[in-house]
């Protein structure tokens, strides 16, 4: 699933959770490739399932409850 927030403070909440319930929310950091170094054809071609390379770039909710 794909899905983007707005540029807020709470982007989303629980609603109804039992009070002991926690949210979190991680954002995606900037890909920093240094400058005049671009990443090459055969770099993605070497990449595996198992490296989650796309995963670095993904938002991402995490709901515990006890």
């Amino acid at each position: 699933m794909d899905f983007t927030f707005k540029d807020v403070k709470a982007p989303i909440g629980l609603a109804g959770a039992p009070s002991a319930c926690k949210l979190s929310i991680t954002r995606p950091q900037e890909l920093s490739v240094p400058a005049g170094q671009q990443l090459s054809e055969s770099f993605f071609n070497q990449l595996s399932a198992s490296d989650n390379w796309g995963a670095q770039f993904a938002n991402k909710v995490l709901v515990q409850c006890p």
